[in-house]
C-alpha cells in the first residue's frame, strides 16, 4: 500500500510541474506581449533607425563584382592560359603592369581557372594512345583531385574563368582580360600556325575526296560500258576495293566536319563560350538594412530584460530585509 502511495504521489507531482510550466509558458507570452505594447514605438523607431543606418553603409559600402566564363583554348595552349593567370593573379598589385594593360588598380581582386571535367575529352584523347591508363581513370572517377590535377587538364576541352572584380571594375573588365590574352604574340602566333595547318589538312581532305569520287566514278563507267554485252561482275577483292573507298570517304567526311568547326573557333586564340556577366557579389555589409534593426530590437529587449530582473533583484532584497 505505501508503495502505491508513493507511485500515486510521484505521478501528482509530476503532473504539478507541468501545470506549473504550461502556467508559466503562457504567463510569460503575456508579459512579452504587454512589453511589445509599452516599447511599441521604441521598437519601431529602432527598426526605423536601423533600416536607414543600414541603407546608407550599403551605399557607402564598395560594390564588388564576379563573372563566370566558359572558354576553349585552342591548339594545346591550355597550359598557357593557365600559367598566364597564374602570372597575372601575382601582378595584380603592381600598378604600372596594370596600367600598361589597360587596367585600374583595384579593377580585378583575383582570377580563377579549372577543367570542366568531360569523360569525353579523356575518351578521345587516350583512346587510341593508353588503354591502361583509360581504364585507371575510369576506376577511379570519383578522385576529383586527380581528374582537375595538372596532369589531366590539358586534355579538357573546356574550362572555367571566375572572376573577383574589385570596385573600379566595369562592364568591359571581362572583355579587356579576354583580349590582354588574344593579344598575347606567342598565343597570337600558336593561333596562325595551328590555323595554316588546319587549312592544309582540309585542303588534303578535298583532294583525298575528289580521288575517291574519281575512282568510283571509273568504276561506274566501266559497269555501265560491261553492262551493254555482258553481264556485270565484279571480283571479289573489286568489290572489297570499292567497300574500302566508300568507307573512307565517309571516316573522311567526318574528319572534314570536325577540321571545319575547329576552323571556326580558331578565329581567335581563346574561344569565349558564354555570354558573361556581372553578377554583384553579397557580402555582409550589403545586408545591414535587415541585420541592423534586428540588432537594435535585440539590444533592446535584452536591456529592457535586464533592468527588470535587477528592480525585481532589489525588491526581494528590501523585501527580504524587513
Amino acid at each position: 500500500m505505501e508503495t502505491n502511495s508513493s507511485h500515486e504521489t510521484d505521478i501528482s507531482d509530476v503532473f504539478n510541474w507541468a501545470k506549473r510550466g504550461k502556467n508559466n509558458f503562457f504567463l510569460g507570452i503575456d508579459s512579452f506581449v504587454k512589453f511589445l505594447r509599452r516599447n511599441i514605438f521604441w521598437l519601431l523607431g529602432l527598426i526605423v533607425i536601423g533600416f536607414i543606418l543600414g541603407y546608407v553603409v550599403d551605399k557607402i559600402a564598395s560594390k564588388k563584382y564576379e563573372s563566370s566564363l566558359i572558354i576553349r583554348a585552342n591548339q594545346n595552349s591550355t597550359e598557357y592560359v593557365y600559367n598566364f593567370i597564374e602570372v597575372f593573379n601575382e601582378k595584380l598589385r603592381d600598378t604600372t603592369y596594370l596600367k600598361e594593360n589597360g587596367f585600374k588598380k583595384h579593377e580585378i581582386d583575383k582570377i580563377k581557372i579549372e577543367p570542366i571535367v568531360n569523360f569525353n575529352d579523356l575518351l578521345e584523347k587516350y583512346k587510341s594512345k593508353n588503354i591502361a591508363l583509360l581504364e585507371t581513370l575510369l576506376e577511379n572517377a570519383s578522385a576529383k583531385d586527380i581528374l582537375e590535377s595538372e596532369f589531366f587538364r590539358s586534355d579538357y576541352m573546356f574550362h572555367k574563368v571566375t572572376m573577383d572584380l574589385g570596385k573600379t571594375a566595369d562592364s568591359g573588365s571581362v572583355k579587356r582580360f579576354i583580349s590582354l590574352i588574344d593579344n598575347n604574340p606567342y598565343f597570337k602566333e600558336l593561333t596562325t600556325i595551328a590555323r595554316a595547318h588546319n587549312d592544309r589538312t582540309l585542303k588534303s581532305y578535298n583532294q583525298i575526296l575528289a580521288q575517291i569520287d574519281s575512282t568510283v566514278a571509273n568504276y561506274n563507267k566501266q559497269s555501265m560500258q560491261t553492262s551493254n554485252t555482258q553481264g556485270v561482275t565484279f571480283s571479289n577483292d573489286q568489290r572489297n576495293f570499292i567497300n574500302d573507298l566508300l568507307v573512307n570517304k565517309k571516316v573522311t567526311l567526318i574528319e572534314m566536319e570536325r577540321f571545319k568547326i575547329d576552323s571556326v573557333s580558331l578565329q581567335k586564340p581563346l574561344l569565349l563560350v558564354n555570354d558573361p556577366l556581372l553578377v554583384k557579389k553579397s557580402t555582409i555589409l550589403n545586408k545591414m538594412k535587415v541585420l541592423l534593426p534586428v540588432i537594435f530590437v535585440v539590444l533592446f529587449i535584452i536591456i529592457a530584460y535586464f533592468k527588470s530582473s535587477v528592480r525585481k533583484i532589489r525588491s526581494q532584497t528590501l523585501t527580504s530585509a524587513h
